[in-house]
């Protein structure tokens, strides 16, 4: 086992002997490459060992390695298998490409800087230190990557599994080994669960052969008490046996989940979270612990899974999709030769041998009735959709490259590499040949029914077709062009090439517009349904998106690698992109990336919408076809919002749900999730949104110096002007009929509901940051920079100054009843005052800022939320209740359940976790892929929503059980487990009612011979 890998330029080895000889120095092994020759098949594979064989990996940063390509490629393969990852800074004058994995893993990790001018030794301590730390974790993890790539290179072989001890270590690694770096790969997860299941089945073997020993020891001894006696001991082991192997089983697979969803295997991962669910259903025993970590699992599987089908029948890469008109048939296509027709809930409606070679396109007739498929063998072939043969027709010479239907499907034109596309009538009858210089790569129809076909060359020259009829041929491009779109309304089309543009062409060939921008070849355009916008989608890894008249909208960055396919989705308002970085993103018209599907393991070809929008379909390399939902089970994702959520909140009565951020536009969502209203009139940042105490208004302050307000069916009222700064909070009387605010201008202010000022509340000097009503109305209290607590009367005049605090205030809040306040900031202290000012209590703990405080609904306990990432609970007198630990980063917001019996806490770790009102952990809400920011629970408590970083808004049904998540989960992969012909007799039996109690219930014969 080697300690460190250095990878490095050949530029900077002087360096790499010095920091190599001080690590062997130090009784550590490093792995240093010193040859300096051409890569070749086996030096990489010695490279790619060394890499396996390594704890850590360390990257020597100069400008030099950052240009690398073996350098990066270095880094992708550690990265591929999970190692730790150590950046050295030798020489600076680099800049790192965030698109990069690579590069933006060395972004996320700390430097160690070894310039010539920093001092060697202190920064080789850290190297040590970085090198050491939690080296037993990482000397399994590197040991078990080993062993399961011993295990995958032999081909699954029984032999190389765990047994015994080592299994047993080897589990509770791996449930252990999600909350740490480095995180455990899938092969390690896959390569340690089929170890337990395979000693499982020798273990229940073991049992059964007990059972028959049993039994074989009642007819020798011939006497019924001393087989029962026999029988009882035996059993009783038996029992216990399983129980214990079981246990090991289930927290195995559940530590496999949690390591798939760490690598977001999403779709195995619910499998395994499901697996584990019904394993210890078949428990019967009860194990709170173990049953929340599995709740908790289920719902972070449930809450990020979008595929719910793999389909599984080619037997080489897809990459043809299309779906009939009615949306009800899937056909798909690519290097097998063979055409697949499939029913959305998976199941395989016909498979056909439809060609000798690869498949280039397909499509249906609009009618519904027919598909037309072309090769690169090269024949066309008209299939019906029960799969026979309706005609084959020849006439090209080579391959095939695209098919086209005119929108009355009465035709259809294919595009070949013989220099020629062909006209055909829709029964397959040739109508006309249309003749080009060069191979033609792609032939359109007019959508209008003006039976207007365009046909691209790869000689870059458009000709226009009208019955056959050459009208028009123009030298478009300076290189070969890719596709050809139209316009829904046939007023343009837009052509891209090889040199790396676009055109936009009226539909009489007339010359409108170059779309420039893009860096590398460009190989698709799609029109947006309604016409609006054009998206372009290049080898150079982005898809630009246009206005309809050619002019730049933006660009979409995210993808790794070349975009093989872009398509709009049905309402115009999403576009879906397939990547050689086998990916599919779903983005919104700004820009957002609003879901990331991964799970395939080779190049996406091709991603589509289904014509109602509600699926996606992509086709893969890896030779499957993927179906996802993008509803989740018992989630609601809310995605309008285009920066970070700050702000969210249920109105009284439940129905409405309130978001805000660092856009300039509130939301209003139903109960349900559905966007109600965009609250359009500030023209910056919002930094609070609070409902009226009867829910029919909503108040919204900004960084514009105004608050408005707002009816609930989101129609503007009055507009508040006078602060002349950020307004922080505005919150309404207990009566509804005033307002109070707090700004960064130094001030608060009191007004009456149609924006007149009643009173500025001034004396705090500086930024007011909080401002809360109470006892009864009849008191204000502001805090702000300064550590002053101030009162303040219902009319606005200054009451009383309440001192205590060392530092900033944050917040402040009044108890349900009014009588208490709670004071919170920067002195790490939580205090607790009464109506009168006088002080209850000083709540000490917390070892950083507190930064959100919150009453029970019945006014006797305040939980606190701190930058030390503590959550902690007192009475009101200042008893210590309850310090919940768990968080990973500071919190963000804390609330009480309304019945009081449950706290919850997010944080910027990107979780939101439950807890008992004595501390206890009951689960942790996973999805958001950011800081969470806000929460709060809807008044009957059934529900939860967050606001974060990651600019959406989530809505949790967060107190699920084990039954009801196990129920979601059969639900969501019912399809796959009926359809799939590949999944195994027991997973397809695991949503099977009667599978519930007999996962691992043991049968003991008695002396009868009935099962007891």
């Amino acid at each position: 086992m080697i300690d460190i890998f250095i990878s490095y330029s050949r530029k900077d080895e002087t360096f790499v002997r010095k920091l190599h000889g001080a690590i062997e120095q130090s009784g550590r092994e490093a792995w240093v490459d010193w040859q300096d020759i051409l890569p070749t098949d086996e030096w990489w594979k010695e490279i790619q060992r060394g890499i396996e064989r390594a704890n850590s990996f360390a990257f020597v940063l100069s400008p030099d390695s950052i240009a690398s390509k073996v350098c990066r490629e270095e880094i992708d393969h550690a990265l591929a298998h999970h190692k730790r990852l150590i950046p050295i800074v030798y020489r600076e004058g680099f800049l790192l490409d965030k698109a990069l994995p690579a590069h933006h893993a060395l972004e996320r990790h700390n430097w160690i800087f070894f310039r010539d001018g920093d001092p060697f030794e202190p920064a080789f301590g850290k190297l040590v230190k970085a090198v050491e730390t939690d080296l037993h974790h990482v000397k399994e993890h590197t040991r078990l990557l080993g062993r399961s790539l011993e295990w995958v290179r032999k081909n699954h072989d029984e032999s190389c599994l765990l047994r015994g001890t080592e299994l047993a270590e080897a589990r509770q690694w791996l449930l252990e080994a999600p909350e740490k770096e480095p995180a455990p790969t899938a092969a390690q997860s896959e390569y340690i669960i089929t170890s337990g299941q395979v000693e499982s089945t020798r273990q229940e073997a073991a049992i059964q052969r007990q059972q028959i020993q049993i039994r074989r020891q009642r007819i020798f001894l011939g006497t019924l008490g001393g087989t029962l006696a026999i029988a009882t001991g035996l059993g009783i082991v038996a029992i216990r046996q399983s129980r214990l192997a079981k246990m090991g089983e289930i927290k195995a697979v559940l530590a496999s989940s949690q390591a798939l969803s760490a690598s977001e295997s999403r779709f195995a991962s619910l499998q395994e979270a499901l697996r584990a669910g019904k394993l210890f259903k078949g428990l019967h025993r009860r194990q709170p612990g173990l049953q929340a970590e599995l709740e908790t699992t289920l719902q972070t599987s449930l809450s990020s899974i979008q595929q719910f089908n793999s389909l599984e029948s080619h037997t080489n890469g897809v990459t043809n999709l299309v779906f009939s008109a009615d949306g009800q048939t899937l056909a798909s296509s690519g290097r097998d030769g063979a055409i697949k027709f499939w029913k959305l809930d998976g199941s395989l409606a016909q498979s056909i041998e439809a060609h000798n070679n690869v498949i280039l396109d397909t499509k249906f007739n609009p009618d519904g009735q027919t598909l037309v498929s072309v090769s690169q063998d090269p024949i066309v072939k008209l299939w019906n959709l029960d799969g026979t043969l309706r005609r084959t027709l020849t006439g090209h010479t080579d391959a095939l490259s695209a098919v086209n239907f005119s929108p009355d499907g009465q035709q259809f034109v294919t595009a070949s590499k013989d220099k020629t596309a062909r006209l055909w009538n829709k029964d397959g009858r040739p109508i006309a040949t249309l003749n080009h210089s060069a191979s033609v790569e792609d032939a359109v129809f007019s959508p209008k029914g003006q039976r207007i076909i365009v046909t691209a060359g790869a000689d870059g020259a458009i000709v226009l077709w009208k019955d056959g009829t050459q009208i028009k041929k123009i030298k478009a491009h300076s290189a070969g062009i890719r596709k050809i779109a139209f316009s829904p309304d046939g007023q343009s089309f837009v052509t891209v090439s090889a040199d790396t543009t676009a055109k936009l062409w009226k539909s009489d060939g007339a010359f409108l517009r170059t779309l420039k921008g893009h860096t590398d070849v460009v190989r698709r355009v799609v029109f947006s349904p309604n016409g609006q916008t054009i998206a372009t989608a290049s080898d150079d890894q982005t898809v630009r998106l246009w206005k309809h008249n050619g002019k730049p909208l933006r660009t979409l960055t995210g993808h790794q690698h070349v975009i093989y396919s872009v398509n709009f989705s049905p309402d115009s308002q999403r576009v879906i992109t397939a990547s050689k970085d086998k990916s599919v993103k779903v983005w919104s018209l700004g820009g957002q990336v609003l879901e990331t599907l991964t799970g395939h393991s080779d190049w996406v070809r091709q991603a589509r919408f289904s014509p109602d929008g509600r699926l996606i379909a992509t086709a893969s390399e890896d030779k499957t076809v993927k179906l996802w939902k993008l509803d989740r089970s018992g989630l609601k994702v809310l995605r309008d919002h285009e920066t970070t959520v700050q702000k969210v909140g249920f109105s009284p009565d439940g129905a409405l749900i309130a978001s805000s951020g660092d856009d300039s536009v509130p939301k209003l969502w139903d109960r349900n999730g559905k966007l109600v209203s965009n609250l359009k009139g500030h023209t910056a940042a919002i930094a609070s949104i609070q409902f009226s105490p009867d829910g029919q208004t909503i108040a919204t302050t900004s960084a514009d110096h105004t608050i408005r307000l707002w009816g609930r069916d989101g129609k503007p009222g009055a507009i508040f002007r006078g602060h002349q700064k950020t307004v922080w909070e505005a919150v309404f009387s207990p009566d509804g009929q005033r307002v109070v605010s707090a700004s960064d201008d130094g001030t608060a202010r009191l007004w009456k509901l149609d924006g007149t000022p009643i009173a500025t509340l001034t004396g705090h000097g500086n930024t007011v940051y909080d401002v809360r009503f109470g006892c009864g109305g009849q008191t204000i209290a502001t805090v702000g920079k300064n550590n002053l607590v101030k009162l303040w009367r219902s009319d606005g005049k200054p009451f009383k100054d309440l001192k205590g605090h060392t530092d900033t205030l944050y917040r402040v809040r009044f108890s349900p009843d009014g009588q208490t306040l709670a004071t919170a900031g920067v002195d790490r202290t939580v205090r607790l005052w009464n109506c009168q000012g006088a002080p209850i209590a000083t709540l000490s703990g917390h070892t950083g800022t507190v930064i959100k405080i919150s009453f029970s609904p019945d006014g006797q306990f305040v939980a606190s939320g701190s930058f030390d990432n503590d959550v902690r609970v007192w009475k009101v007198d200042g008893t210590p209740v309850a310090r919940m630990q768990g968080h990973s980063a500071e919190i963000s917001d804390v609330n009480f359940s309304p019945d009081g019996q449950i706290v919850a806490s997010s944080s910027a770790d990107n979780t939101i976790r439950l807890w008992s009102l004595e501390g206890t952990w009951l689960k942790t809400l996973h999805g958001h892929r950011n800081g969470v920011k806000a929460i709060a629970f809807s008044p009957d408590g059934t529900r939860l929503v967050s606001g974060s970083e990651d600019r959406s808004v989530r809505l949790w049904q967060w107190n699920a059980e084990l039954e009801e998540l196990i129920a979601d989960s059969c639900n969501w992969l019912k399809d796959y487990f009926q359809t799939n012909p590949n999944v195994n007799a027991t997973d397809r039996a695991l949503c099977r009612k009667e599978s519930f109690g007999n996962l691992i219930n043991l049968k003991i014969m008695s002396p009868k011979g009935s099962a007891s």
